[in-house]
């Protein structure tokens, strides 16, 4: 994830996923880590958001500590007394102790689309774990992705005091296993009647399982299991999003 992702985007980012099902995420997140991490793990997670997941975890018991690039996200963030949120580049961040799990949701992985950035990634989560932690991360899967092709997507969200209308344009690099996402925003204060537009392009990376393991070997994990998110079937070519399980060895 660039600095400049989100740069906008993060004032409005709750409201365009409000119909995001958090808490069966963090339900489907709990039984990995207990079937994975047989004690209730000490939790750092890689691209807090606005703390959404971090602060379920928290509710449910845990201790999380999350890192964000973006200002905008870490000011809309969401609080909880066992959820701790700082700043930070999640390839660079060094905090003075280890981990139970290393987690990072929403396709932050794919948010990583050079090289030295992912490996960079998986390196940091590595130095932040215990010998025998887990890391657990989504990411866009690249049979889904050149399969079914990115498209171009008009949405709309809205609550009391605005209304926003999003386009998004797709531009696929399939060399590279990046496809550049342009997104265009008009938002309308409902009372007022004034419009603010902004543009902001994000770089997604897709990766295949092969692909995926040897940057996770690389930097002294062992694969454990992958499958589609939330309902932990088997990858397929209709399977945009899936998890990866890795423990440090």
């Amino acid at each position: 994830m660039t600095k400049n992702s989100f740069l906008s985007y993060g004032k409005y980012y709750d409201l365009i996923n409000h119909k995001k099902n958090y808490h069966k995420e963090v339900e489907f997140l709990i039984k990995l880590l207990k079937k994975n991490y047989k004690k209730n793990p000490k939790i750092l997670e890689f691209g807090s958001g606005t703390g959404k997941h971090g602060c379920l975890l928290a509710k449910k018991g845990y201790t999380v500590h999350g890192v964000e690039i973006s200002e905008e996200m870490i000011l809309n963030s969401h609080k909880h007394k066992n959820f701790y949120l700082e700043k930070g580049d999640i390839t660079k961040i060094k905090i003075k102790r280890k981990f139970d799990s290393v987690i990072s949701l929403f396709h932050v992985v794919s948010y990583q689309t050079s090289n030295s950035s992912i490996n960079a990634l998986f390196k940091n989560a590595g130095e932040h774990l215990k010998n025998g932690g887990v890391f657990i991360c989504d990411f866009w899967y690249s049979p889904a992705v050149i399969n079914q092709k990115p498209s171009i997507k008009v949405k709309s969200f809205e609550n009391n005091k605005i209304k926003i209308d999003r386009i998004a344009e797709p531009n696929s690099f399939y060399n590279k296993n990046i496809v550049n996402v342009k997104f265009k925003f008009f938002i309308r204060n409902l009372f007022s009647k004034s419009l603010e537009t902004f543009e902001e392009v994000h770089s997604m990376r897709h990766f295949s399982l092969p692909e995926i393991k040897f940057i996770a070997e690389m930097s002294g994990f062992k694969f454990i299991k992958a499958g589609e998110f939330l309902t932990n079937q088997k990858p397929s070519e209709k399977t945009w999003s899936i998890y990866s399980i890795f423990k440090k060895i």
